[in-house]
Formats: structure tokens, C-alpha cells, sequence
């Protein structure tokens, strides 16, 4: 007994020997962290399933991944600018159509480019919502668009489009004013006092009107403001006596003829007199003959002339140069014979039509610098004041 009760004490005695140095391996994982952290982490392998700790790394991963993808796949064609906005004519304008084609034919020739097309108004209101950044791009006039640019217009007297820079013009545009019939009015003299719409709210239309011409010439009919279609109700419905409307030069416009269809209209003509006046104050507008039979009436049945501008696109400086280039280039091949004419298949007016050239004579403000290149490559003949001053 006393040897079995001896050999249990030393068995004790060695098993508390053994369990001593146990605390020891606790003070030494603290003193070498850098040689346990690959074992660490292999062997907190089982733990990772704790699901509060695997959405927080996924997400780690996730940012990581989509950070260092953009590099693999090709660079857009366009400084990386894949969505554009377009800002139209009211879509009761007939150049609305041409905007629209427009925009199909840039998204068919440049790649990974979106346009969404926004209807807006003329030079003025466009001008705003480029420097606000609405509109990437928009439709404007030569006249209005020098305005803007000028500070002539009196929403820009006190801080002028000085970075508005012209794209292209497609058409001659001729700026028209017309009367009922049944009004007894002839002559622009007759207008004073008279309800009248100068044109939509925010068009080039209404700044020339209320602005240039009729200022200058001491004409003061009462103003009826309001949009475009407003103003076409307002005329079919005998409110007013008239209102003013762009239009190409060689084809009737479309909010004209429909007006047409239900009310006697006439389209008033300006004398050499009249001209002259307003031209010594305002040297860049110009004038335009409206070919007879235009519109069917007696009053076309000899040449009317009236107010002429270039019909066009206009954005800021800040268009990315290769952006602008791009859309030039686009724009002018699709009139070159053998092309698909988008533009023209929408809108006849521009078959074959000079873009460059038209743009080089017509235009008051810079070109785009995009632009400006482009032209300068198929070899268009540049006035210096169409230079941007960005390009040296």
C-alpha cells in the first residue's frame, strides 16, 4: 500500500510538472506577433464564416474589384463622355425634327455615345441652361447667339456668354412676323399698340424682335408673352393679331401652315429704309429673300424680304475638344454625296448642304475648338474671328 500510495504522489507530482509551463506559451505569443501572423490567418480560416465579418470583406472586395477593371477594357472614343443632352426648338418648330435626327445620327457614328434630346427654346434660354450644365449642347440662331455672347441680350448685360462657342450651322433661317388677315394690318407700322406675340418665350425670335428691331425701328405693339404654342392658340383664336416664328428660308414652316389651315394670314415684308435704320445700330444681322410661292398666298406671289440669321449648334468651351470634333465630322460626311443622309432624310433642307462654308460666312461668335480643327482639315477657309481662343 504505502508503495501504490508513493506511486500516485510521483504521478501527481509529474503531471503538475507538465502543466506548469502552460501559462508560459500565452506571455510568448504576445512577444512575436510578426512570426505569428501567417499562422494566425491561416488558422482563423474557420472563424471567417462568422457572417458579421464576411459581408464587411465582401464589400472591401467589391470596391477593390470594379477600381481596378476600368483599366482593361477599351477607352471610350470621346474623353470618356458618353452621355450628352441635346437641347431642341419646341417640338412644334420645324427644326425640332432635324435635332432629332441629329441625335440618332451621332449615337450611329460616334461609340458609346447616349444623346438625350431635351426640348428648350432659342439662344437665351439655351445659353442658361448650358452654363448651368442642363444642356451639354442645343439648337440656336447667329443673331441670338451673338447676343448672348455680346451681352446685348438683357438676361446677359451684366455677365455675357463669353465662352459660348458655335459647333455648325445647318440652315439659313429667316425670321418671320406674321398678321391675320382679318386684322386690316399691312406694315409693321400698323402693329403699334396691337396684342402681338414676338415670338416664343426665350427664342431668338423674341429677342430680335422686342430687342433689335422693333426698338430701333419705334415700333411698340403690346406684347403678348408666352410660349410658342401658347402663341399659335392665341392667334387661331383671334387673342392676338399676329406673332413672329424662325423658319427655314426655302420651306414653309410647319407651325405657320398649320395656322394656315384654319386662318388667313399674312407674312410681313421690311423696306430697304428699314432695314438700313436697324442694320447702322446692329451692323451683324443680315436679310433674306423668301422665295415667291413659298407659301401659297398672294402676298408670296413676289419675293418677301425679311430678317435673315444661320440656323445652327452651339455649346460651351468646356465641350471636350475630341467630343466637338467628333460631332462636326459626323454632321458634315452624312451630306457628302454616297452618304446615308441621316439629317436629310429627316430634313430635306440640308442635302447637300456646305456646312463648313455656311458656318465660315454666316457665323458672328467663335467656333468650338473642336470644331474650328476639324474644318481647318478638310481645308475651309476661316475668317480670324472665328478662332477660339483656346486654340494657339
Amino acid at each position: 500500500m504505502r508503495l501504490v500510495a508513493m506511486l500516485a504522489l510521483a504521478a501527481l507530482l509529474v503531471g503538475c510538472a507538465g502543466a506548469a509551463p502552460a501559462p508560459a506559451p500565452a506571455p510568448q505569443s504576445a512577444p512575436q506577433p510578426a512570426a505569428a501572423i501567417p499562422k494566425p490567418a491561416a488558422e482563423a480560416k474557420p472563424a471567417a464564416p462568422a457572417q458579421p465579418a464576411k459581408p464587411a470583406a465582401a464589400q472591401e472586395a467589391a470596391k477593390a474589384a470594379p477600381a481596378a477593371q476600368p483599366a482593361a477594357p477599351a477607352k471610350p472614343a470621346v474623353s470618356g463622355l458618353r452621355r450628352v443632352t441635346m437641347g431642341t426648338p419646341p417640338s412644334t418648330s420645324g427644326f425640332y425634327i432635324y435635332t432629332v435626327a441629329l441625335a440618332k445620327l451621332l449615337q450611329a457614328r460616334i461609340p458609346n455615345l447616349n444623346v438625350t434630346v431635351s426640348e428648350g427654346a432659342g439662344a437665351p434660354l439655351n445659353g442658361k441652361r448650358l452654363r448651368e450644365g442642363s444642356f451639354d449642347f442645343a439648337i440656336t440662331t447667329t443673331a441670338a447667339l451673338f447676343a448672348v455672347y455680346a451681352g446685348l441680350d438683357p438676361g446677359f448685360k451684366d455677365d455675357p456668354l463669353k465662352d459660348a462657342r458655335l459647333l455648325w450651322l445647318f440652315d439659313p433661317l429667316a425670321q418671320l412676323w406674321f398678321v391675320r388677315e382679318d386684322s386690316g394690318i399691312t406694315s409693321a407700322e400698323q402693329l403699334q399698340g396691337k396684342d402681338f406675340s414676338p415670338g416664343g418665350k426665350g427664342t431668338g425670335t423674341e429677342l430680335l424682335a422686342r430687342t433689335f428691331v422693333f426698338p430701333t425701328l419705334g415700333i411698340e405693339p403690346k406684347w403678348y408673352v408666352g410660349g410658342m404654342p401658347d402663341a399659335q392658340a392665341a392667334v387661331k383664336d383671334r387673342r392676338i393679331v399676329g406673332m413672329g416664328k424662325a423658319s427655314a428660308v426655302k420651306n414653309p414652316d410647319a407651325l405657320i401652315m398649320d395656322i394656315m389651315t384654319s386662318t388667313r394670314i399674312r407674312i410681313l415684308s421690311w423696306t430697304p429704309e428699314q432695314v438700313q435704320k436697324v442694320q447702322a445700330k446692329y451692323p451683324f444681322l443680315g436679310t433674306v429673300d423668301i422665295p415667291p410661292g413659298t407659301y401659297k398666298a398672294s402676298w408670296n406671289e413676289k419675293s418677301l424680304p425679311t430678317w435673315a440669321e444661320g440656323t445652327g449648334m452651339f455649346a460651351l468651351a468646356r465641350l471636350p475638344e475630341d467630343l466637338a470634333y467628333a460631332f462636326a465630322k459626323a454632321a458634315v460626311e452624312d451630306t457628302k454625296p454616297g452618304a446615308e443622309g441621316i439629317q436629310a432624310a429627316a430634313y430635306p433642307a440640308v442635302k447637300s448642304a456646305d456646312f463648313a462654308e455656311m458656318t465660315a460666312t454666316l457665323s458672328t461668335i467663335p467656333l468650338h475648338a473642336g470644331t474650328y480643327r476639324y474644318f481647318r482639315e478638310i481645308g475651309t477657309k476661316l475668317p480670324d474671328h472665328l478662332k477660339p481662343p483656346e486654340t494657339k
